[in-house]
């Protein structure tokens, strides 16, 4: 980055007119284009990080399964959460695959229906329809929200009724558990996100090495 006369000289070698340049500008100019080169490199070198990652925790595993079917092991290794270190324990890696649950829409329309079904012989007992009245509360604005995605918090709070419905025997109460058990096939798993650490020996400690990411 350079001026000559007036003509400013950027890092990527363009030439630009002074008379848009000003010492604002320069400084910007400067640094952006440094960020961004290291950036780039950054990138590049995330990428290949990334790859030897996927080399790694398809590999490893494949030998920890192969080597626990040998021995017989009663527990089996997992591919979403492996541990492995240099022989001199210098550098170690550990690799966690996350499990985000979701729930199956199709079955949540059942249980919707089926909570309807429960609503409906309910709510024919003024008594109890007003002592439970924060069930209706509680399920409508779980599986009527316009979002429309289920958490498993609200699911575990709708499901420790199930038990109170059983003794108190409310009616419809029956129903209520059925749509209660419904959740549990309502449940499916997707993988979410991979992280994984570096670990590496430094002045007779281990430090673990900063991999920082600003984007998903």
């Amino acid at each position: 980055m350079k001026q000559k006369g007036k003509t400013w000289t950027d890092a990527t070698g363009r030439s630009v007119d002074t008379w848009a340049i000003n010492p604002v500008l320069k400084v910007e100019e400067k640094h952006a284009q440094r960020i961004a080169d290291l950036g780039l490199k950054a990138e590049k070198a995330l990428k290949s990080l990334n790859k030897a990652v996927d080399d790694a925790q398809q590999e490893v595993y494949q030998m920890k399964l192969k080597d626990a079917h040998i021995k017989d092991y009663s527990r089996m290794p997992t591919p979403n959460s492996l541990t492995f270190s240099t022989f001199d324990k210098t550098a170690t890696v550990d690799i966690i695959t996350t499990k985000r649950l979701v729930f199956d829409k199709t079955y949540v329309n059942i249980i919707k229906a089926k909570f309807e079904e429960f609503f409906a012989v309910f709510d024919k007992d003024e008594i109890a329809s007003k002592r439970f009245s924060f069930l209706r509360e509680m399920i409508n604005s779980l599986l009527f929200k316009s979002s429309g995605d289920l958490d498993q918090t609200s699911v575990n709070e709708i499901r420790a009724h199930k038990a109170t419905a059983e003794r108190t025997k409310v009616p419809g109460w029956e129903l209520f558990v059925e749509a209660v058990e419904l959740f549990d096939k309502a449940i499916r798993t997707e993988t979410g996100n991979r992280l994984f650490y570096v670990e590496v020996a430094e002045g007779g400690r281990m430090r673990r090495v900063a991999l920082k990411y600003t984007d998903a």
